[in-house]
């Protein structure tokens, strides 16, 4: 049984890991090191694959993982997605950055990806996984096997931060308040896709110009 939000390992002897999403679907996670054919993979991915492969090199914890997926199907339900595809819609979620091209080069698989996360929001199958030259690995070792100072200056993550709370906590925090360009934050907020409470960047540049001007010696209105 799942409940939502939570994550049950399904088959401890595969080391394969579903996560229940807001929207009641699940997505079903298998961590691979070692790999042999990324290039390969890439070019699966952009063909006939239907599976989300991400580079674990930037992934800590499954959370991340998690939240970007929610934050990607939240977004489809409302017709807000940045990029043409759920898939891409994940990988775009799970980088700090906004430039699309920028956080598909680096969260996707790429030649030379030698660490990598399947994703499928149906149950991994044996023929899947002979899909990936390499060693099929436990979750829970994600974040004792990537580089902490890579993922660190990915994330833009200073030391002072990280003395007040976990790396986790940091990246967690960073996809979750990601300033999207079509409103989902607000879904993710406020369970509405409207942003018209939200003043705009101009709006917010005339009301500082007008101040400004008001404050100036001479502009000061007469009482």
């Amino acid at each position: 049984k799942h409940c939502c939000g939570s994550l049950s390992r399904l088959n401890l002897s595969a080391r394969m890991a579903a996560i229940e999403l807001l929207d009641k679907r699940k997505i079903w996670l298998k961590y691979f090191k070692e790999v042999k054919n990324s290039a390969e993979l890439a070019s699966l991915v952009k063909t006939k694959m239907s599976k989300v492969i991400i580079n674990a090199d930037y992934i800590l914890d499954k959370d991340q993982i998690a939240l970007a997926a929610n934050r990607a199907c939240l977004a489809q339900m409302a017709q807000l997605m940045e990029t043409k595809g759920l898939s891409t819609e994940i990988l775009f979620n799970l980088s700090p950055s906004t430039n699309i091209s920028s956080s598909l080069a680096k969260l996707g698989v790429t030649d030379g990806t030698t660490r990598l996360v399947m994703l499928s929001f149906e149950e991994i199958l044996e023929k899947d996984i002979d899909c990936v030259k390499g060693i099929v690995s436990s979750l829970s070792l994600l974040g004792r096997d990537c580089d902490m100072k890579r993922i660190q200056k990915f994330y833009k993550i200073s030391d002072a931060e990280l003395s007040l709370g976990t790396m986790l906590d940091a990246i967690i925090l960073r996809i979750a308040t990601k300033e999207p360009r079509r409103g989902v934050g607000s879904i993710l907020s406020n369970g509405s896709s409207s942003s018209s409470s939200v003043p705009s960047a101009k709006a917010k540049s005339d009301v500082k110009d007008e101040k400004l001007k008001q404050d100036k010696p001479g502009n000061k209105r007469k009482r």
